[in-house]
């Protein structure tokens, strides 16, 4: 895939947060999105919430070095990796160009 956008997730907090986050995102912006979390935080509302979800077990296990290991699985050639807390008020589609 071209690009993307790709959070990554290794607490129920964070995906509380990425799931806010989803939704302000796709109100403006087009492309996939991706998460990246263990298996045991893929719920049903992740599920339909994200177009592609990469499951690591190992992420639990870390703390920040979580974001550099799913970072690197991201699926898309061109990757904007979002942290969970971001909120989306307006289309940053244009920043894929500066990549």
């Amino acid at each position: 895939m071209e690009r993307g956008f790709l959070y990554i997730a290794n607490r129920p907090k964070f995906i509380e947060e990425a799931l806010i986050s989803v939704r302000s995102l796709k109100r403006f912006n087009q492309e996939p999105v991706c998460l990246v979390c263990p298996e045991d935080l893929r719920t049903e509302e992740v599920r339909s919430s994200f177009d592609h979800i990469i499951i690591d077990p190992t992420l639990s296990e870390y703390t920040y070095l979580a974001k550099i290991i799913g970072m690197q699985q991201t699926p898309f050639e061109r990757t904007i990796f979002l942290d969970s807390d971001t909120f989306i008020t307006d289309s940053i589609a244009e920043v894929f160009d500066i990549l």
